[in-house]
């Protein structure tokens, strides 16, 4: 009988970081990255991607932000579910400066935030009531022509209300009825 030996490929690596962000199981997820680069490769974006949205599923907003910066140092390039992961760890870690920086390094890089990036800036700053910064994204998502969706004014509305800002307030509510409203 012959003895077969298994060699694990890039999509048997990105088959198990996958399963281990289902199953939230971070640190495993981590020990796979760092086989891939032991085994004398270096992991593809969707690699990074994958176990980056593991560390920011499971609040590990550091370590998701880590690998993001280890990504670009092995000049891996991230492409926008990279950054809509990082941005969104932002949010889990309270960082909304960051959150809104790497926003607009996603423009320095030719990449078009969709709706999934701005609703991830736009929970980072609300997270830490940053009002003013809510409404600036609120207007760029439009330049972007990017529709906002209920949960994107519902986090303005909250921001706005816990600053104490109640004419914001209305206005937003009256804003979001009229967009819901034309939308059906």
């Amino acid at each position: 009988m012959r003895n077969h030996v298994l060699v694990a490929d890039s999509i048997t690596y990105l088959s198990a970081i996958s399963a281990c962000g289902k199953g939230e199981q971070w640190q495993q997820a981590l020990c796979l990255l760092r086989m891939i680069q032991n085994d004398s490769s270096v992991p593809d974006v969707v690699s990074y991607n994958a176990a980056i949205s593991t560390c920011e599923k499971v609040g590990q907003w550091q370590k998701a932000l880590e690998l993001f910066e280890v990504m670009r140092n092995n000049d891996a390039v991230a492409d926008l579910i990279t950054y809509n992961a990082a941005i969104s760890a932002c949010g889990k870690g309270e960082a909304w400066q960051k959150a809104l920086s790497l926003l607009e390094e996603t423009q320095e890089h030719e990449l078009t935030p969709d709706i999934v990036t701005f609703s991830s800036a736009i929970s980072a700053c609300e997270a830490c009531d940053q009002w003013q910064q809510v409404l600036g994204l609120l207007r760029q998502m439009h330049n972007f022509n990017v529709a906002a969706d209920v949960l994107n004014y519902s986090s303005a509305i909250k921001a706005c209300t816990n600053a104490g800002q109640r004419q914001h307030t209305t206005c937003l509510f009256e804003l979001m009825i009229m967009v819901l409203w034309n939308q059906t």
